[in-house]
């Protein structure tokens, strides 16, 4: 099993291979690079200058990560909520339904006008305990 503090050096490690790879792939031609000097260039606006988009998963928890959670809302201009809106948080009993970890990825996202992507809704092993 993993602990939280390898997942955060995968995400670390995975936030900088993403960051060279869209800054040596997707630079700005040279015409356009005295324009762009004026303007904040993120990841986002990278990815977008070829029709792109550049976006991160997220899990509630590292929201409270406030280094995460700020360069999530300043470099990506989309999110994909990673357990929040499966079957087990959304329904954890049977007939229960609890959309607080989804609501919670979506206000975030909105309130840094980040793109919402789904993800798996059913996964075998992030079933609901009542289902098994």
């Amino acid at each position: 099993m993993r602990t939280p503090a390898s997942r955060a050096r995968t995400r670390t490690a995975a936030f900088g291979v993403g960051a060279a790879l869209l800054l040596g792939g997707l630079a700005a031609p040279a015409a356009h690079a005295d324009a762009d000097r004026h303007k904040a260039t993120t990841l986002d606006s990278l990815a977008q200058r070829t029709g792109r988009y550049f976006g991160s998963a997220v899990d509630n928890p590292e929201l409270a990560d406030t280094a995460y959670a700020d360069l999530l809302g300043s470099e990506f201009g989309a999110t994909t909520p990673g357990n929040g809106m499966k079957w087990y948080a959304t329904e954890p009993r049977r007939g229960v339904f609890d959309f607080t970890a989804g609501d919670e990825i979506v206000a975030y996202a909105k309130a840094h006008h980040l793109k919402v992507r789904g993800h798996t809704l059913l996964w075998h092993s992030q079933l609901p305990s009542w289902l098994t």
